[in-house]
């Protein structure tokens, strides 16, 4: 005879890994310790850029920032530049973010004209051309404005050849026109017209270097409107050129909605070493093709050079494609075994804010949590290790 006992099953603790409670990380207490960060004035040390990431962090899980903002406000130069004092490209770049955060957009005209005025020559080795795909004979009529007067010029076309300027199909734009017209006008708009040719008419800009060409705009039209962008930006305006201010400028200029860009100068330099900057380079572009490289610089503890910056900037890149989850999880992991017991990341306002706006955007958190005396980082305790760090 067989007996069957009926016993109950115990099932033991799932110890796994929890969003709220891995390592004793709790999201709270870093949102209250960056709060804590910001002066009676409003700001966070003085700091445009690391001001512009605590209310970018902050308000993205619904703290009140107003006085911040406020703050911010009153370092907006007559310029429209970041800070008044002494304006940069990366301190305007991050204002921008914040104000976008926000949804101010009440000085985004007038930020954009700054960063026109901006630019600087990317000084890059290629030409800047027209390419006319005709089979007329004819002219077409380029137009541009230098110092608000404005200039045309004609140039003879023969079957898509430009007889005038070396007998070729392509017309470079620094030369033809006019002698260094485009090296010493980044960012110049041309009106190429070329109605006076019958039949089909294909415009083309074209940047050719040694070994690549970049088809930049194709328009089958007679008439169109090219805007040669062959700048860079400096650390402040009008400066040599600085790949990092570049990035965080065109960052920026993306939730601007300027057409200014630096596509050609970004390429013509890109590192696939470099963690930040490609994360940087996929968030300007929307080019997702840039992940791999950036996956592949991943280390051994989920990390981006082992620095919680840079690992936020990742986190904010791969987002952006479900193909990196895997990725973004390990990254998001390493980030939590290195938070403070404070609640920062390296006792360093900007990492923490950017750590916090790119990984932990999505966390349940109470704002305003901390009691009017500041005596406790969080109301009440839901698990031990909430209370870990008390």
């Amino acid at each position: 005879v067989v007996l069957l006992l009926s016993l109950p099953f115990v099932f033991a603790e799932d110890t796994s890994y929890s969003d709220s409670t891995d390592s004793g990380f709790s999201a709270q207490i870093s949102y209250d310790w960056l709060e804590e960060q910001i002066d009676s004035d409003g700001s966070v040390n003085q700091d445009v850029t690391q001001t512009a990431l605590t209310i970018m962090a902050l308000d993205n899980v619904g703290y009140d920032t107003s006085s911040s903002q406020d703050w911010l406000f009153s370092q907006l130069s007559t310029d429209y530049c970041y800070p008044s004092s002494s304006c940069t490209t990366q301190d305007t770049a991050f204002a921008v973010l914040a104000l976008f955060e926000v949804q101010d957009d009440s000085s985004f005209e007038s930020i954009s004209t700054w960063y026109q005025d901006a630019l600087s020559d990317a000084d890059v080795s290629g030409t800047w051309n027209l390419e006319v795909v005709t089979s007329a004979v004819g002219t077409c009529i380029v137009s541009y404005e230098l110092e608000d007067i404005l200039q045309e010029i004609e140039i003879a076309v023969d079957g898509g050849v430009f007889t005038d300027c070396d007998n070729t199909h392509f017309l470079d734009l620094d030369t033809c026109l006019q002698a260094g017209l485009i090296s010493s006008h980044p960012g110049l708009t041309l009106d190429v017209d070329c109605s006076d040719l019958e039949g089909n008419v294909v415009l083309a800009h074209v940047y050719s270097s040694s070994s690549t060409y970049y088809l930049l705009a194709n328009e089958n039209a007679a008439q169109v409107e090219f805007q040669v962008n062959n700048g860079c930006f400096g650390r402040s305006a009008g400066g040599s050129c600085d790949l990092e201010s570049t990035l965080y400028s065109d960052w920026a200029l993306g939730k601007l909605g300027s057409t200014i860009s630096t596509l050609v100068y970004l390429k013509e330099n890109y590192d696939d070493s470099d963690a930040k900057n490609i994360a940087l380079f996929s968030l300007v572009t929307k080019d997702t093709s840039y992940l791999t490289d950036l996956a592949s610089l991943q280390k051994s503890d989920g990390s981006f050079d082992r620095d919680p910056y840079t690992t936020g900037m990742a986190i904010l890149a791969l987002s952006e494609s479900s193909e990196y989850s895997t990725v973004v999880e390990d990254a998001t992991s390493y980030l939590r075994e290195e938070q403070g017991s404070d609640g920062d990341w390296g006792a360093d306002a900007q990492a923490t804010a950017m750590v916090l706006y790119a990984a932990f955007g999505d966390e349940d958190v109470s704002p305003g949590s901390p009691d009017d005396d500041g005596d406790d980082p969080v109301s009440e305790c839901e698990t031990n290790a909430d209370c870990e760090f008390l």
